[in-house]
């Protein structure tokens, strides 16, 4: 998702889809592993084009196949790589709350592999009257108790499984509910490989609406 993974999880519809992060900016239509840099920077101006971006860009892009490398992003709106309507409008609101409040919004996700939970913080901060520092972190990795048998894939295609790119949960729809990973194969509600396209569940998108409403009342 909204970035380097980075909107990690949102802009990679990202990316995208869970602004994760944070970004690498991924097309629909691209398949990839995920293989996560813990820490990434990059700086958006006042129409949210990319400036710059840290050199653990090119590593975020090599490692995962992808030839989208810091310099060919740059002056490229964040926008064009999120489809999810739904996110797109949850980050406009957040970017527009830092530059008028001043104030720094830090948002907790999950940004997992097939073998470990990834506890992340995404903080986007304005740096000048204009210019947002976009900014990934790892708090902490957690083994998970059911080990997927290869990597998550990310699709993007409209069958495949719909995961949080905030919370990484998964939604079943037999069930009529998200659900993590682990919970899911061991009741049999996932394939083993995973493939999933990003999506924003409800929660989640609660949590970063409480966020902006916590800013926007300082």
């Amino acid at each position: 998702m909204l970035v380097i993974r980075t909107l990690l999880s949102h802009f990679q519809e990202k990316y995208l889809n869970s602004l994760t992060i944070f970004l690498i900016f991924l097309k629909p239509t691209q398949k990839i592993q995920i293989k996560l840099i813990a820490n990434q920077v990059y700086y958006i101006n006042q129409n949210d084009k990319i400036l710059s971006t840290d050199n653990n860009w090119d590593e975020f892009a090599k490692e995962n196949y992808s030839e989208t490398y810091g310099d060919s992003v740059m002056g490229e709106s964040i926008w064009q790589y999120i489809s999810n309507k739904k996110v797109q409008k949850l980050y406009r609101s957040i970017f527009q709350s830092v530059r008028n409040s001043g104030e720094k919004i830090i948002l907790d996700f999950r940004c997992d592999s097939e073998k470990v939970i990834r506890h992340m913080q995404l903080s986007i901060e304005k740096v000048t009257l204009s210019i947002l520092k976009i900014q990934t972190s790892l708090i902490r990795a957690v083994p998970r108790k059911r080990v997927l048998s290869s990597p998550i894939l990310y699709i993007g295609v409209q069958h495949a499984t719909p995961m949080c790119s905030s919370c990484n949960k998964v939604f079943i729809s037999s069930l009529n509910k998200w659900i993590e990973i682990d919970e899911a194969l061991t009741v049999g509600k996932i394939p083993d490989p995973l493939s999933v396209r990003f999506d924003l569940c409800d929660k989640c998108a609660e949590y970063m609406q409480r966020k902006i409403a916590e800013v926007e009342g300082q």
